[in-house]
């Protein structure tokens, strides 16, 4: 996407062009319409008939040789347009029209080598032109010379981090190309030109998530959920707020997050597991336990329903509810059969409950697939103990 918009970018603004309003005042006998009259009539050949008059009668001045460049360019006569260019650069040297206009020529010629040629000539009378160094940043993205490219966003971004949003939009680039790190220091400064454009905020937040800051982008997501009047996201950056705080071990802001999930969207997959997750997480089973059951009540996900009901595992094993434990251990095996804690546990479930042939088979099991010896050879002893 953000290739394409580049391109349209360049090519809108290499084009964009205007006449210039001065040109030499005709005679009391001359009459009819000023080149610039014609050039808006789009009369170009016209307008181009009529500076070439003034060029013999020695009468042309900058606007002459300007206008009668970009008539010349509309007539696609491409070598007039630059040469009449070249002497309008001749005769003010402070102007960066020409070599505006030299770049829409090369542009229009596909030269873009030779447009970004143009470009760095006019930055040479004016190194401050925000409008030339964004262009000729993109187009030079446009040719992956992506140094020369950098080279021009920084200062631009110098001058002004707003400038058609280009540090956010550096940023943007530099975290699609697998450099977060460096995009923040872009993102940074745009979220300082405008502290509420919830498009940075959003973009930092995954940049901080690329770099595995998940404290940092939790509070980023809260502040884009402050300013943003994007209804249709909040659900989805609520989602993501519960998974940084899960992952940054904050288990009661998870908690608290996925409560607000449930109150916007009722039974959402996402915000019942990290409920479930976060109360498992802080040991408090009571309050787990009901919770990944309604997860385990609407979702046929395995990848949200195994952590679950790993979880329901655990505390039904502490609370020695051995008969709850076999129900949901049948369930997690299910999913995935070589789990060795929970065969582990359900073998010591049917142990407990007396029965010795369940007993035995899920100790086998354990016994199949664990890598700790000292536990396999405990389990080795129990089998033997029941008469397996």
């Amino acid at each position: 996407m953000r290739a394409a918009k580049a391109i349209v970018l360049v090519a809108g603004l290499l084009l964009s062009l205007s006449v210039f309003a001065e040109q030499p005042k005709k005679g009391e006998k001359q009459k009819g319409p000023t080149m610039v009259e014609l050039m808006e009539q789009k009369k170009y050949q016209e307008a181009a008939t009529l500076g070439e008059q003034f060029i013999k009668a020695n009468q042309a001045d900058f606007g002459v040789y300007y206008n009668l460049a970009l008539a010349y360019k509309n007539l696609k006569d491409y070598p007039k347009a630059l040469s009449n260019a070249e002497l309008a650069a001749g005769m003010d040297a402070t102007s960066v029209l020409p070599y505006e206009l030299e770049a829409a020529v090369y542009h229009e010629m596909n030269q873009d080598d030779k447009a970004a040629e143009s470009y760095e000539k006019g930055l040479v009378v004016d190194p401050t032109n925000k409008e030339m160094l964004y262009t000729l940043g993109h187009l030079y993205e446009q040719r992956k010379e992506m140094a020369k490219a950098m080279e021009k966003y920084d200062q631009l971004v110098a001058l002004d981090p707003a400038y058609r949003n280009v540090a956010y939009d550096v940023g943007v680039m530099l975290q699609e190309n697998g450099d977060p790190q460096k995009a923040l220091t872009y993102l940074d400064k745009a979220k300082a030109a405008a502290p509420d454009n919830d498009d940075v905020l959003l973009a930092i937040a995954q940049s901080q998530l690329k770099l595995q800051d998940y404290a940092g982008a939790a509070e980023t997501f809260q502040q884009f959920l402050k300013i943003t009047k994007k209804e249709a996201y909040k659900v989805a950056m609520m989602q993501n707020m519960a998974f940084c705080y899960f992952k940054a071990k904050d288990y009661a802001k998870c908690a608290e997050t996925a409560e607000q999930i449930l109150q916007a969207r009722p039974n959402d997959e996402k915000g019942l597991f990290f409920k479930a997750e976060a109360l498992f997480a802080q040991d408090d089973c009571a309050k787990a336990v009901p919770a990944a059951n309604d997860l385990l009540a609407v979702s046929k996900d395995n990848g949200k329903r195994l952590p679950v009901l790993k979880g329901i595992c655990e505390c039904s094993y502490k609370g020695k509810k051995f008969k709850e434990l076999a129900s949901y251990g049948e369930q997690l095996l299910a999913i995935d059969p070589n789990d060795d804690a929970v065969l582990l546990h359900m073998a010591t479930a049917y142990q407990e409950m007396k029965n010795n042939r369940k007993a035995v088979e899920y100790y086998k099991k354990f016994i199949a697939v664990t890598k700790d010896a000292d536990l396999k050879a405990k389990a080795q002893k129990n089998v033997r103990q029941l008469g397996g």
